[in-house]
């Protein structure tokens, strides 16, 4: 993941960029993240959060970083973003220019694997792929599972766990932190 997020950092366009590293830092489904609108970000206490309804209805509210970027860019050229416009919205192909609609499933999956496959060619990464890597890199970092479920808005914390698809290290065992001898 640290070579992805290089590669998307140092290469890939504004709009590309916000949204690789926003939906790999938040677990955010792919409809939450298309249905977003710049109303959506706020500032509290000098962090930037994104609030938005998820899911069953919830309201989530994450920190959030790499948006700003893209919505500077937005404005350059010639897109001001305005707060009740999506903030994901087509670029290209276009017929007016001035299209407010939001990005498409396919076009979604097709930013997301363009720059997946020139990490890896052989591995198949898709913006759902990018829920089961958050939740399975806060596993693997020591989170704990039920903020972890909490942060995704799973219902269930079992639906969380299903999520972790990484193998266990039989490094990190806690039998090794018993100290009995």
């Amino acid at each position: 993941m640290k070579a992805f997020f290089d590669l998307v950092i140092q290469e890939a366009p504004p709009l590309h960029k916000a949204i690789i590293l926003l939906i790999f830092t938040t677990g955010m489904r792919q409809t939450e993240l298309r249905n977003l609108k710049l109303s959506n970000f706020k500032a509290q206490e000098g962090i930037r959060f994104l609030s938005y309804i998820c899911k069953g209805q919830k309201i989530n509210q994450i920190p959030i970083l790499y948006v700003d970027e893209y919505v500077a860019w937005m404005g350059v050229i010639g897109r001001k973003i305005e707060d009740n416009d999506f903030l994901f919205q087509l670029t290209k192909n276009s017929h007016s220019g001035k299209t407010k609609k939001t990005l498409s499933h396919t076009a979604l999956g097709y930013i997301v694997g363009k720059w997946a496959k020139r990490i890896n060619k052989e591995k198949r990464i898709t913006p759902h792929s990018a829920k089961a890597t958050f939740i399975s890199s806060l596993i693997e970092n020591g989170e704990d599972i039920y903020y972890i479920s909490q942060l995704v808005n799973h219902a269930d914390v079992r639906t969380t766990q299903r999520y972790n698809k990484r193998k266990r290290s039989h490094r990190k065992n806690p039998i090794f932190n018993l100290n009995f001898f």
